[in-house]
């Protein structure tokens, strides 16, 4: 069986030296905070309607159901 070795030089350090690092921004935090807290009063609002308006639905289902099945 052939052996397949390359005869490259491969590199010594393998870290990506172009890449400049990314300064911390201060403010990142308050402002996902003030985005996370924006979302949360609507998601909760829909979880409540759907908590509602899932068991009528399934109450509705069975009693159509029930009249198609005569």
């Amino acid at each position: 069986m052939a052996r397949n070795e390359s005869i490259a030089e491969s590199p010594v350090d393998t870290r990506d030296h172009s890449a400049a690092p990314v300064p911390l921004d201060a403010a990142f935090e308050a402002r996902w905070a003030a985005w996370h807290a924006r979302g949360v009063a609507p998601e909760r609002a829909v979880c409540r309607k759907f908590l509602i308006l899932a068991p009528v639905l399934a109450i509705i289902a069975a009693i159509v159901y029930a009249i198609l099945r005569r």
